[in-house]
């Protein structure tokens, strides 16, 4: 079994996402996205939607704290609000 998600992993990170039709016109997608160390998982099209728009956003706090505008202290603050938010619309987080 972790031989088998090793394998998934490595997939996901080749060749994301992944959209597989199944018996019956049923979809079958996923997509796994890394974000600062947070293993994150869409099972449809429009948990993706939810998980790009998450990874713009935290680039956008990157680029602030780059800039001196934020410390660390609020970006992980603000990144681990944004997390939640995903989280609480269906995406799957891991660290």
């Amino acid at each position: 079994m972790k031989n088998l998600f090793i394998m998934l992993v490595f997939l996901f990170l080749v060749f994301p996402p992944i959209s597989i039709q199944a018996e019956e016109g049923n979809e079958i997608f996923i997509a796994l996205v890394k974000i600062d160390g947070y293993n994150c998982v869409a099972h449809t099209r429009e948990e993706y939607s939810i998980l790009q728009t998450t990874v713009q956003l935290i680039n956008t706090l990157k680029r602030i704290k780059a800039r001196k505008g934020i410390d660390d202290t609020e970006y992980n603050s603000r990144v681990s609000m944004l997390l939640h938010g995903a989280e609480a619309m269906g995406i799957t987080i891991k660290q």
